[in-house]
């Protein structure tokens, strides 16, 4: 089977969303890496870049004149998918939605978001949120998990649509020399919430017990500057290094090495970097938020640890020690990560976007 999205079908659809090109970071740029090559003609629109606020700024304003004008002058497109998230991305994309519906296009909202439960439930414009889904035509979830919350807050069920985040498939090579360590792999953004300085917090208080057993690399990139202090002062860089932002070649490189990945997350949608290491064959250390439990089956493919909890952690690590264990969990994560290789989810994107009349 060879899913694509085909030119009569891909002319019929514009795609708003992060910039995706080279080095690009997180998991919705990472999706949209993953599922061009598939569109036998992209009509892309960025309306995100990583840069600071006024290019934020700018991509936005000038990705909605652009939107407007090609809707204007190319009447074939009838579908706008638009990527998003929450927060200032959610309220952003909300004045493309009216625009597409003013034109008369279909609506695509594509929720990428790990955090949406937070964002609307503290939010003071409940109503403004719910009532962007309501001019939406499909609303496209991550998860039976997000479909559920989404349904709960009001969303009609019969315009919610799961489709698995995408990821490639491995570049696998033959393994070095056994050095007979743990590998492990943290492939994020460096910030708070990604759960990464606890981890270092838990190694450096566990120091002893580790050193000579394991290695880490740290794969990403955010806070470089606190993460390299944390590491030079808490005394791991010897069995722990920063590896900073990894892409092609050089991200497989890491999962090829890696015997495990480690991510514990505060909050999550349903990560690429937990897909990207069960495809080469990673067991799993990681946190029961968001979409996560749903593909890190406890004891079979990794290991849940509560967020915070660094006790938990320390022994979730110390249970991957056991080399024959961690290599039957990575192997079984590799055999429950293929329903979300692109031939599975470009077949379900292509029926989503046939399924909306002109």
């Amino acid at each position: 089977m060879n899913a694509r999205i085909g030119p009569s079908l891909g002319r019929r659809v514009l795609v708003i969303g992060e910039y995706y090109h080279g080095n690009a970071s997180g998991g919705m740029a990472a999706v949209l890496q993953y599922l061009e090559p598939y569109y036998d003609a992209l009509n892309f629109i960025p309306s995100y870049r990583n840069p600071g606020r006024p290019s934020k700024m700018w991509y936005g304003i000038t990705a909605f004149l652009r939107m407007c004008v090609k809707l204007i002058f190319h009447p074939e497109i009838r579908i706008v998918h638009i990527h998003t998230a929450s927060g200032g991305s959610f309220f952003k994309h909300a004045h493309f939605v009216d625009a597409a519906r003013f034109l008369g296009r279909r609506v695509i909202l594509h929720s990428h978001s790990g955090n949406f439960r937070d964002f609307y439930e503290e939010s003071p414009r409940k109503e403004k949120i719910l009532s962007v889904f309501d001019k939406t035509d499909v609303l496209v979830v991550l998860s039976d998990y997000w479909a559920g919350y989404y349904a709960s807050i009001g969303v009609s069920a019969s315009k919610i649509r799961v489709l698995n985040n995408i990821v490639g498939y491995p570049a696998l090579s033959e393994p070095a020399a056994d050095d007979g360590m743990l590998h492990l792999l943290f492939m994020g953004v460096i910030k708070d919430n990604k759960g990464i300085f606890e981890l270092v917090d838990t190694l450096a208080a566990h120091a002893d017990g580790l050193r000579g057993r394991m290695r880490l690399k740290i794969c990403g990139r955010g806070e470089d500057e606190k993460l390299a202090g944390l590491l030079r002062d808490s005394g791991v860089v010897d069995f722990v290094t920063f590896e900073g932002f990894v892409a092609g070649d050089g991200k497989a490189d890491v999962l090829n090495w890696a015997d495990a990945v480690v991510l514990p997350s505060w909050w999550e949608g349903l990560p690429i970097s937990l897909l990207e290491a069960m495809s080469y064959g990673c067991a799993v250390i990681a946190t029961p938020v968001g979409a996560v439990p749903e593909i890190v089956i406890p004891e079979e493919n990794g290991l849940l640890v509560p967020p915070h909890d660094s006790e938990a952690l320390y022994n979730a690590i110390m249970t991957l020690m056991d080399r024959d264990l961690c290599k039957k969990m990575g192997q079984r994560g590799a055999e429950m990560v293929r329903p979300f290789y692109p031939d599975a989810v470009v077949a379900k994107l292509a029926a989503i976007y046939s399924e909306l009349p002109d």
